[in-house]
């Protein structure tokens, strides 16, 4: 079996969530119980740092990571979903596994597989676990909310992380705020130590409270006296009060958001330094953070592209995310026409999406090739209901789309590529393409 021939078994044999969406969506442990437990329970062996919330974990997770590589640990990685290739998902020292091991991998556990009725999911989580045993510690980001998510088959990780709190899949995790957050806080283990990031609404942070309370749990808010911050288009530098010290810190990204998220991981790094795991470093923490994208891989939030034209690609698909976006917009490039190259998936409600869509000049409308994309056709009559004078016009193929902004783009312009995580990955490869032939 090749490795195409592996993937391809996967995605044709096993339910999809980021391709068919709710029917699925397979909620619960017991699959992924038997699962590990037919390769060994590698998730036994090593020592996990588990990351969940609503925006922000992605980061969050990636930073984390290589704070702890730049530390001298082995350290494994796990992220969903991926922009364009699955070996994304499963990061050793920020480099991709090997194609043979998940070739391997499916070959030797594809009849396990068949029999337990795991999902695509699941089948990823295990294949993790399975590459990371042998590793120092394994950073683990959650896929959908928490108490019913595959990953918390974790047992007793080293910290639990909660970066934020928004509405997303309301239909799975809840059409409130504190119903959301219980959903997450199911991560909270039993005397396990709890980070939570400064901005959750209180109503979601006394639910998490509350359960990690039951759970005697220490709860962490990653709040620090900040100092002078100075956001750029694509990087953040700023000082801090930390551990009875002051750091200068530079991240090369822009947006506050990543001032916030890199609290979160400064309050596990604490965490894990109270506990013995690692002995922080102030050169090591610069490296970590002023690195991170380049050692872990990070790719797709608040990404600038090129300068000219101005590209800014932004997975910006729910709620809060997408306000986000909107700030840093405000922030960043007030005076420049937005041209949006804008998709989403077909259960995301397109209100949440309005305020950006009106600060938008032209819109190319477009749908990645997977089942889950809402028609570009649909979309852009749904955008004319909300929004009758809008100017914009459906291309549907997402490269198309990016070629047409770019050929009527002017100095003045930036091109927004955001809308949903599938977008930004055919976006991806796109340039991906464009560059390989262009060399």
């Amino acid at each position: 079996m090749r490795y195409a021939e592996a993937v391809h078994w996967l995605y044709s044999r096993l339910p999809v969530f980021q391709r068919d969406g709710s029917q699925a969506y397979k909620p619960g442990l017991q699959r992924i119980r038997k699962l590990l437990d037919a390769i060994g329970n590698p998730h036994l062996t090593i020592p996990v740092v588990h990351v969940a919330g609503t925006n922000g974990k992605g980061s969050v997770a990636h930073m984390t990571a290589s704070l702890l590589r730049k530390h001298g640990l082995n350290v494994g990685l796990y992220t969903s979903p991926h922009l364009v290739d699955l070996r994304e998902r499963f990061r050793i020292n920020g480099i991709p596994v090997p194609e043979d091991f998940i070739t391997e991998f499916v070959e030797r556990y594809m009849t396990h597989i068949e029999q337990i009725g795991a999902s695509f999911f699941e089948v990823c989580v295990a294949m993790a676990f399975h590459f990371f045993k042998t590793l120092d510690v394994a950073v683990i980001e959650v896929g959908m909310g928490g108490r019913l998510d595959a990953t918390n088959i974790v047992s007793k990780p080293l910290v639990s992380v909660i970066t934020s709190i928004g509405f997303d899949h309301e239909r799975f995790l809840g059409r409130t705020l504190s119903a959301i957050a219980r959903e997450k806080a199911g991560i909270i283990k039993y005397g396990v130590p709890v980070v939570v990031g400064q901005n959750i609404p209180e109503e979601a942070f006394e639910e998490i409270k509350r359960i990690a309370e039951a759970n005697n749990s220490e709860l962490h808010v990653a709040k620090y006296d900040l100092g002078k911050v100075k956001y750029s288009l694509s990087n953040t530098a700023l000082s801090l009060h930390f551990m009875e010290d002051i750091l200068n810190l530079w991240l090369p990204m822009g947006g506050k958001q990543y001032t916030d998220n890199l609290q979160i991981v400064l309050k596990i790094s604490e965490v894990l330094s109270q506990q013995g795991f690692i002995k922080l470093d102030r050169k090591r923490l610069y490296e970590a953070f002023a690195m991170f994208k380049d050692t872990t891989g990070w790719a797709g939030r608040w990404d600038v592209w090129s300068l000219n034209p101005l590209i800014i690609a932004d997975i910006a698909h729910n709620q809060q995310s997408v306000n986000v976006l909107i700030e840093n917009l405000k922030s960043f490039v007030p005076d420049k026409r937005i041209i949006a190259v804008f998709g989403i998936s077909n259960d995301k409600n397109i209100l949440h999406f309005k305020p950006f869509l009106e600060r938008t000049d032209f819109v190319y409308v477009v749908e990645a090739p997977v089942q889950r994309s809402m028609p570009a056709s649909q979309l852009a009559h749904t955008i004319s209901e909300i929004l009758p004078s809008k100017k914009m016009e459906v291309i549907g193929d997402v490269g198309k789309g990016i070629k047409t902004a770019m050929a009527n783009s002017e100095k003045d312009s930036c091109i927004v590529i955001t809308g949903s995580m599938f977008v930004v990955g055919e976006a991806y490869k796109w340039f991906m393409l464009s560059n390989s032939k262009r060399d």
